[in-house]
């Protein structure tokens, strides 16, 4: 009887050792399925992050376009604290101005190119002492100190071609107190617009 005891307990240990084994085979299964599932996320995070830069990067173009639009169109809103009577000089006027300069040498090709890809030009009259006055302005979504320098560059050259007092202007919606400080230092004015504007 012992014996048979034994026998039907190592037989039902083996049935149970065959159901566990099942089971582990079906976990195994899933576990492939899971690490499957996981590596085909992944590649879709990683897609999808790639697109939201991509967004993002269009976004910031736009606005930046906004910015300049708003600076062309009406600089005697944005940039009155600088100078009063302001009218914004457009492409083709500036080009042609910019074209005048190095027909009379003042300017070499480069520079007038330079120059033409500024995002918004006005001229009026300096505040402190009603001086006609250029103001070049370099706009970005967040000013940086590249921002800056391609201003103070730009204007050197405006005022190079037109003998007028050109003062440099960065504009955007968000600036480093450091680039701030470097502007101020190099007497470049600067502009926050909010985006409700």
């Amino acid at each position: 009887q012992t014996v048979r005891d034994l026998a039907a307990s190592v037989r039902e240990l083996s049935d149970i050792q065959r159901q566990h084994e099942a089971r582990f085979g079906r976990v195994e299964t899933d576990i492939v399925e899971i690490k499957t599932d996981v590596s085909q996320l992944k590649t879709s995070v990683g897609k999808l992050e790639t697109s939201v830069g991509k967004l993002e990067i269009n976004v910031a173009k736009l606005s930046g376009r906004d910015l300049e639009r708003l600076l062309r169109e009406r600089p005697f809103v944005y940039l009155s604290r600088f100078a009063l009577r302001l009218k914004a000089v457009g492409d083709a006027e500036l080009a042609v101005l910019l074209e005048d300069a190095v027909e009379r040498g003042l300017l070499t090709e480069e520079e007038a190119e330079d120059a033409k890809l500024l995002d918004a030009v006005a001229r009026g009259r300096r505040r402190s002492d009603a001086v006609p006055i250029y103001l070049v302005v370099e706009a970005s979504v967040v000013i940086n100190y590249h921002d800056l320098e391609r201003a103070v560059r730009r204007a050197a050259i405006v005022e190079k071609a037109t003998g007028v007092p050109t003062l440099p202007v960065v504009a955007g919606e968000s600036m480093l107190d450091d680039v701030r400080q470097r502007a101020e230092r190099s007497g470049t004015g600067w502009v926050i617009l909010s985006q409700t504007n």
